[in-house]
């Protein structure tokens, strides 16, 4: 009971600071060691504040970035570095170290490991055709692993899926990779393409109207418009000088993998 009054006298004490806080005792502090509340925005700080230490979540807290532990209900950051243990880990950008929750997502890229029951990384990459640029590494496991950039390392769980280039090792009931020239497709990319096109062709139509005695500048003209249209025309050419098949081993009881030995195959697949 006296352990009880005192947890009780604690956490009264948390909420009361976090009610003060909100009214701007801490408004404008850069970075703290410590952070703690009940919801954004009654917390001891700012969510645009970077933690170096602990932060303490009785509810759901946001920070800017957050360096060392991260414990509570609902942690929100910018950029993780260390280890989060809460029942949701949302990190918008960079995910570095161990994570374990029910929910863990890593908006970009995630460097280290995700533990839980739904395991994600990459969600923030719409636009398809950035994603090369954005390589996750590390190990996921549990119920559902999920992956939308290109992932090197290992995921284990009932579901593993890969959106994107996955190269290294998938173990569960059911794997699947997409491992193909798609995978940097960007999902405007085709209508896109046909305005710039269009765009050329009508400037192409207004060329009639040119002195042809300036004939330096028409032939400049020329030349810029077939290298736009060269460049709009052929995105396929620039996406095979990049990609790669990667390494990928699969093993459960259906295995997906467009580059495997064969595409769908019971027990493991491969491709390298």
């Amino acid at each position: 009971m006296k352990y009880l009054m005192k947890l009780t006298g604690i956490c009264l004490a948390v909420i009361t600071g976090s009610q003060l806080c909100n009214a701007g005792a801490f408004e404008g502090a850069k970075w703290a060691p410590f952070d703690s509340g009940i919801y954004q925005p009654v917390q001891l700080f700012n969510d645009y504040t970077n933690i170096y230490g602990m932060r303490l979540s009785l509810f759901m807290t946001e920070n800017k970035d957050v360096y060392g532990l991260d414990a509570g209900l609902v942690c929100l950051s910018r950029n993780s570095y260390g280890i989060q243990a809460s029942m949701i880990n949302m990190v918008d950008k960079d995910s570095d170290g161990l994570i374990f929750g029910l929910f863990n997502s890593a908006g970009n890229r995630l460097f280290g490991g995700q533990v839980g029951f739904y395991n994600q990384s990459g969600m923030n990459y719409f636009d398809k055709t950035i994603r090369k640029n954005c390589t996750s590494r590390g190990v996921q496991i549990g119920w559902m692993n999920h992956v939308q950039a290109i992932f090197k390392g290992c995921q284990l769980g009932i579901g593993n899926i890969s959106d994107s280039y996955f190269s290294g090792v998938q173990i569960g009931f059911g794997n699947f990779v997409q491992n193909d020239d798609n995978s940097f497709e960007d999902y405007d990319t085709v209508a896109e393409t046909e305005a710039v096109i269009k765009s050329l062709e009508k400037a192409d139509a207004k060329k009639a109207d040119v002195n042809p005695l300036d004939k330096t500048a028409k032939k400049a003209d020329d030349k810029k418009a077939d290298d736009k249209k060269a460049e709009a025309k052929s995105p396929e050419e620039k996406k095979v000088e990049y990609i790669k098949t990667p390494f990928t081993f699969q093993l459960g009881f259906l295995n997906f993998n467009p580059k495997g030995f064969l595409p769908v195959f019971p027990i493991f697949n491969f491709s390298w």
